[in-house]
C-alpha cells in the first residue's frame, strides 16, 4: 500500500475526541445522539474528502494509465464515491457509538461538549485536521511541532505529551493502521491480484511497523500542537482533566472500537475493488 495512503488511513483511524445539534440535557437520549454530540457527520464529512484524495492516488500508483479517464478511470472514481459514503459511515459510527458509550459517560462527556470550552476545541480540532490536508500546512506543522519538542521542559509540549499518554495514541494508532493495511491486503488477495499466505501479508505488514511509528508520532504531535495553539494552559488543562477521566477513557474506547471496524471494513473493501479495475 502506498504510504500516503497509509498516512492518511492512520490519520482518519485516530479519533481523539474530535467529538451541531446536542441532546437535550437531561432528556431521554435519541439514537444518533453520541454521534451528533460528537460531530461525527461533520468528521465523516472530512474523512470523505481525504478518502477520495488517497484513493485518486491509490489508482494512479496502481492502475497507471491502464483504466485512463473516459475509459474506466470513471469507474473507479465511481467505487471511490461509494467506499467512502460520509451518509453511511456515519450512520455505521452512529450504531456503533450508541450501543459502546454507556450511560454516565454519555452524560459526563455532553456536560463537557456542551459547554463553550467544549464546543471551541471540537472547532479547533476539525479545523486543524482540515487544514492538514495541505501538504505545506502539515509541513509548517511538523516543522514547529520539531521546534517545541527540542526546547528543554517545554510546557506546552509536555502537556501534549500527557494528552498521548492518557489515551495511549500511538500504539493504538499504530495497531489501527497495520490492521486496516492487513485488510487491504486482505482484499487484494482476495481480488485475485496477490498470491500469498495469510503469514505472508501479516509479515509484509509488520515489516512497516517501525515507518508507521514514526509516521504516527510525527502527525499526532503537529496536529495536537496545532489544534491547541490558541488554547491556553488552562483551558488545555481542563481538556486533559476531562480525557484522564473514566468517561473520557470510556468514549475514546468507544471511538476507537467503532472507527477500527468502519476502516477495516473500508480497507478490506478498498483493496477488493482495486483488484477488480486491476483484473477488468
Amino acid at each position: 500500500m502506498p504510504r500516503a495512503h497509509i498516512g492518511r488511513l492512520l490519520a482518519a483511524l485516530f479519533a481523539a475526541l474530535t467529538l451541531l445539534c446536542l441532546p437535550v440535557p437531561g432528556a431521554r437520549a435519541q439514537p444518533g445522539d453520541m454521534a451528533r454530540l460528537l460531530r461525527i457527520g461533520e468528521l465523516a464529512d472530512a474523512l470523505r474528502v481525504e478518502g477520495l484524495q488517497d484513493g485518486r492516488a491509490l489508482g494512479a500508483e496502481m492502475l497507471g494509465e491502464e483504466i485512463p479517464e473516459g475509459q474506466g478511470g470513471d469507474f473507479w472514481s465511481a467505487e471511490l464515491d461509494r467506499i467512502y459514503d460520509a451518509e453511511r459511515m456515519t450512520a455505521t459510527l452512529a450504531t456503533a457509538l450508541d450501543s459502546l458509550v454507556p450511560a454516565d459517560a454519555a452524560a459526563a462527556t455532553e456536560a463537557f461538549f456542551g459547554s463553550d470550552l467544549g464546543q471551541r476545541i471540537l472547532t479547533l480540532e476539525i479545523s486543524a485536521r482540515v487544514a492538514m490536508r495541505d501538504p505545506d500546512i502539515e509541513e509548517a506543522a511538523r516543522a514547529a511541532a520539531r521546534d517545541q519538542w527540542a526546547r528543554d521542559d517545554d510546557s506546552r509540549a509536555a502537556m501534549i505529551d500527557r494528552f498521548v499518554a492518557a489515551l495511549d495514541l500511538v500504539d493504538r494508532n499504530v495497531a489501527s493502521a497495520l490492521n486496516s493495511s492487513l485488510a487491504f491486503l486482505h482484499g487484494m488477495s482476495d481480488g485475485g491480484v496477490i498470491e500469498a499466505s495469510d503469514a505472508m501479508l501479516l509479515a509484509q505488514v509488520q515489516a512497516d511497523e517501525p515507518e508507521t511509528r514514526a509516521y504516527v508520532q510525527g502527525w499526532l504531535s503537529a496536529y495536537l500542537l496545532l489544534s491547541y495553539a490558541p488554547l491556553s494552559d488552562a483551558d488545555l488543562d481542563s481538556y486533559l482533566t476531562f480525557v484522564e477521566s473514566p468517561a473520557g477513557h470510556a468514549v475514546n474506547q468507544a471511538l476507537f472500537d467503532s472507527f477500527e471496524q468502519l476502516y477495516q471494513d473500508i480497507s478490506y473493501t478498498l483493496g477488493l475493488r482495486l483488484a477488480a479495475a486491476m483484473t477488468s
